[in-house]
């Protein structure tokens, strides 16, 4: 009964401190991964809509699970719109960026996805499509929004994975209508 009470303390005693030691790991690399998050979603938003100086709304969390939009400004005047969506692909969501300004794409960026490799996680490749100029994301720039945005269609679908390929245009429609409705 002594040897259960001893091992019982030593185990709890270790439990103690691999906590302490895990708490203070976490608490010390918190802000520094935290300022890595911002940054990476300040340069996503500038690739979405590369005339823009600045971003209202860059301070507040991304959320894929309801509506977040960012206003993008040129010295202070709004020059488009920037929509999160997270349209459902082959093997989970697809979280992107689209940007949206009178009235055409200005850019589609993926920041996080769990597409198969070599298949669906080629659409955040920036090489251009075998037999095309664009890459898969590049395609999107400058389209209108009242293009139909299918795959095989108007959008050149990613060999192997055309549900991601019309995923990530699903995503495109939504941001879309998200743009229409502001408008109205």
């Amino acid at each position: 009964m002594n040897k259960i009470i001893r091992l019982t303390l030593y185990l709890g005693f270790v439990t103690l401190v691999s906590g302490s030691i895990l708490l203070y790991v976490n608490n010390t690399t918190l802000p520094n991964i935290q300022k890595q998050a911002l940054d990476a979603k300040k340069q996503a938003l500038q690739v979405v809509m590369p005339n823009a100086t600045g971003f209202e709304g860059t301070n507040d969390q991304v959320s894929f699970d309801e509506q977040t939009v960012f206003k993008a400004l040129n010295n202070n005047k709004l020059v488009g719109y920037i929509f999160a969506s997270s349209p459902k692909g082959y093997s989970g969501p697809v979280n992107l960026f689209v940007g949206i300004a009178n009235k055409q794409i200005t850019g589609v960026m993926i920041l996080s996805q769990t597409e198969t490799p070599g298949l669906g996680a080629v659409a955040e490749d920036p090489k251009p499509l075998k037999g095309y100029a664009f890459s898969f994301l590049g395609q999107f720039n400058q389209k209108s929004i009242s293009d139909k945005f299918m795959a095989k269609q108007d959008i050149v679908a990613l060999t192997g994975a055309t549900i991601t390929s019309q995923a990530i245009s699903n995503g495109v429609k939504d941001a879309i209508n998200q743009y229409n409705q502001m408008r109205k």
